[in-house]
């Protein structure tokens, strides 16, 4: 029998296995096994107005990707509002640093 990240209905096969001398069973086996949560939102808040400086140097590259524009005009309602998923602006925000860093 091979090593899977499935394995009999089981995810994180691998880490569970890896872990189950060393975490009591309780938790190594527990079926709701979750993510840690970021704060996205906070950390977009603070990030607003290098955010906003980042979109408007880079407006004429970032056009083929997004509306710059559009994504600084509309920043606050989609930060604030937790029916639209804020994570993206923090996806975008460090695919500009990464786009600056690498030069792509």
């Amino acid at each position: 029998e091979g090593i899977y990240k499935i394995h009999n209905g089981w995810s994180k096969w691998i880490l569970r296995n890896a872990m189950n001398n060393f975490l009591p069973d309780e938790i190594v086996w527990r079926r709701d096994k979750k993510g840690f949560p970021t704060p996205e939102r906070k950390w977009m808040m603070r990030l607003k107005s290098e955010f906003i400086l980042l979109m408007n140097e880079n407006a004429n590259e970032l056009m083929e990707f997004f509306n710059p524009e559009l994504l600084i005009a509309d920043f606050d309602l989609i930060v604030k509002n937790h029916n639209i998923k804020s994570h993206f602006l923090w996806k975008i925000y460090n695919f500009i640093k990464w786009k600056k860093l690498y030069g792509i």
